[in-house]
């Protein structure tokens, strides 16, 4: 199991992505932060890989290379995850074109 954060513009973590290897192919869940709340990682990734757990999953990609790039990618083209995901999810694929 793996996770990491994506961040928005200014550099502030708003959600977690963990992701699993299930047959071939990768599962991920994603856990946004409320910004009412202060962002805590700890809880961020747990309740991500909670989500994973109980296979309530927000895509699939397949096994293969760059599958952090394809998550963000799904991530960014989603219509039911949360906005602030969706638009930190086009920041990190905004940057990566640029680097």
């Amino acid at each position: 199991m793996r996770w990491f954060y994506l961040k928005d513009e200014n550099k502030f973590p708003v959600a977690c992505v963990a992701s699993d290897k299930e047959e071939n192919m990768i599962v991920f869940s994603v856990s946004t932060h409320n910004p009412v709340d202060p962002f805590d990682r700890d809880v961020a990734r747990q309740v991500a890989i909670g989500r994973l757990t109980a296979k309530k999953f927000a895509g699939v990609v397949t096994d293969e290379t760059g599958i952090k790039e394809k998550i963000v990618t799904k991530i960014a083209a989603s219509k039911t995850l949360p906005a602030r995901a969706i638009e930190a999810a086009n920041y990190w694929l905004s940057q990566r074109k640029t680097a």
